[in-house]
């Protein structure tokens, strides 16, 4: 752009040397009237190429002037755009900056947020392996609860036989033991005596005179505590039971454990081998005695002597 003045400049040159050279050849040709116009010609072409003169030097006085001022104002805008864009720079430096510390902020929260994570999980752990712990000491508790248990038996061998001194019945003494870890509240019992032929085609039975009744209602203590001198008696006739007759005990007992709140009802079936007064060999019944002596009973009302039953 700064060479436009000296373009216009060169055209005008180009112009006035196009007027001498016309003047030129004027003279040339009328030469003879040349020196009458001499003076006037060259006045009117001074007075011509005058103002073209004026004109090109204020055009390209004011086309100095103006590119000067755009250049100006362009070094304004570039100095303003440079100071802007250095501070935009310094902006996104500054925001550059700021999102590093953020990121390095974020990444030291993540790592915390993973040490929480990390402790959380261990505490969740230690809880489960307590719970667990809490669990397997529960379910111990339980089965040192149910083993405690109080557990009531009568040994065979604590059984004895005896004849009443009157002669008219038969008198039977046991023992309770309490195998259990805590007290047999409670104790109550039935107890009968059947006799019968090998075949059970003839049985008798022979009830404590007190009958269908509990007896007693005591309380045994634990770890093998003994309640001693338990008797039952019952009427015989002499005609009823034959020395080669089949003897059966049947006992029922009941007992509470307080803890559990729970009620236990057994059944126990004895018999003497080749029993005699005195005997004190008593055994329990096999199994299938057991089922013997529980048809008769059924058949005679006496299922209460069953357990299962009131």
């Amino acid at each position: 752009m700064k060479d436009i003045p000296w373009l216009k400049i060169i055209i005008t040159l180009i112009s006035i040397s196009v007027a001498l050279l016309e003047i030129w050849d004027f003279k040339k040709k009328e030469a003879k009237n040349w020196k009458k116009i001499r003076k006037s010609r060259k006045f009117w072409i001074i007075l011509l190429f005058l103002p073209l003169i004026l004109l090109t030097i204020w055009d390209t006085t004011s086309d100095s002037i103006q590119q000067a001022e755009l250049e100006k104002k362009r070094d304004s805008l570039i100095t303003v755009d440079s100071l802007r864009a250095a501070k935009i720079i310094e902006n996104l430096n500054t925001a550059v900056e700021s999102i590093g510390s953020t990121k390095s902020e974020i990444l030291k929260i993540d790592s915390l947020i993973g040490g929480i994570n990390d402790s959380i999980n261990i505490q969740i752990g230690l809880l489960n392996r307590a719970v667990e712990k809490s669990k397997e000491l529960v379910d111990l508790e339980k089965q040192k609860l149910v083993k405690d248990s109080p557990n009531l038996g009568v040994l065979g061998n604590s059984f004895k036989l005896t004849k009443d001194v009157k002669g008219d019945g038969y008198n039977v003494s046991f023992t309770f033991t309490n195998y259990g870890g805590r007290v047999a509240n409670n104790v109550r019992y039935k107890c009968l005596i059947l006799v019968s032929d090998e075949n059970m085609l003839r049985r008798n039975v022979f009830l404590s005179p007190r009958g269908n009744t509990w007896k007693k209602s005591m309380s045994i203590p634990e770890n093998n505590q003994v309640y001693n001198s338990i008797e039952a008696k019952f009427q015989v006739e002499k005609e009823q039971i034959k020395s080669y007759d089949d003897l059966y005990f049947v006992i029922r007992f009941k007992y509470t454990d307080d803890i559990l709140r729970k009620d236990f009802d057994f059944n126990l079936f004895y018999t003497p081998r080749n029993y005699h007064y005195g005997v004190e060999n008593f055994f329990n019944c096999d199994p299938r005695e057991e089922r013997i002596i529980k048809y008769p009973l059924l058949e005679l009302g006496l299922e209460q002597y069953l357990v299962g039953n009131n």
